[in-house]
């Protein structure tokens, strides 16, 4: 198991589009890569990226195809965070480097207090949260540190 920098490595298609900088043998070394790179798989023989947030993402994977346990939002790639079976219960924090426009973060949460979110959200709509319920969060990155966001039950 290991990352190296990537030189003398064989790949039969010139590389395009992307600067891969680094090169695991397997999944295990994927926690050794550093945030916001680029890295080339030896195992599966695929690229991915490693965004600022840790997140590992498949350069070919369906951007809506991503799940997370984590309370750290991001706006990189459309992701479900938390299930329906497993909410989360933890305030909300977010990475907003890397955020596009348009992307739509569900978000299931249930606790006994309502999460407290971070500086920059704001609340459209009147549904306000309901403790000790599931609550359904839906986020959008605007701009700058403002994320809309609003509750469905």
């Amino acid at each position: 198991m290991a990352v190296t920098n990537y030189s003398g490595l064989t790949i039969t298609q010139p590389q395009v589009g992307i600067q891969i900088t680094k090169v695991t043998d397997s999944s295990s070394d994927f926690s050794s890569v550093s945030n916001s790179t680029y890295f080339y798989n030896k195992s599966d023989k695929l690229a991915r990226f490693k965004d600022s947030a840790g997140n590992v993402i498949g350069i070919f994977d369906s951007p809506f195809s991503s799940a997370s346990n984590s309370a750290n939002i991001y706006f990189s790639a459309s992701t479900v965070f938390g299930t329906f079976s497993s909410p989360l219960s933890s305030n909300l924090t977010d990475t907003l480097t890397n955020s596009k426009l348009g992307v739509v973060q569900k978000i299931y949460h249930n606790s006994g207090s309502a999460p407290s979110v971070p500086a920059g959200w704001v609340l459209l709509g009147s549904t306000t949260y309901q403790i000790s319920t599931l609550n359904i969060i839906y986020a959008e990155w605007s701009e700058g540190t403002r994320v809309e966001y609003w509750i469905v039950r």
